[in-house]
């Protein structure tokens, strides 16, 4: 029962990533009179780190350059979500077994 719950929650939660097509970024200013303040007032700005961290996610979900994400990036969430669950696979390596960090 718990195997067929976990897989749901995550065919769900992939269906929603497919359909997800926007991120939305905020900057808010809330040390504008220290010295990091300053300078991101006067010589970064608003507009250039909205740039860069859309040009950072852009790189992130399209990873091969032919606009698809990447099969060990969408393994790798699969992953995380279920260490989450606490679901560890039985063929998985035990901590310090393994021989590659992917």
């Amino acid at each position: 029962m718990a195997d067929a719950l976990f897989f749901s929650c995550l065919l769900l939660f992939l269906a929603a990533m497919q359909g997800t097509g926007a991120v939305d970024y905020a900057v808010n200013g809330n040390t504008s009179n220290s010295n990091g303040g300053v300078r991101f007032k006067t010589e970064i700005g608003t507009q250039n780190s909205l740039q860069t961290m859309a040009d950072a996610s852009n790189f992130i979900w399209n990873w091969d350059r032919n606009g698809q994400t990447s099969v060990q990036l969408i393994e790798g969430i699969a992953d995380f979500v279920r260490l989450k669950a606490n679901y560890i696979l039985s063929h998985w390596v035990q901590l310090g077994q393994g021989d590659r960090w992917d």
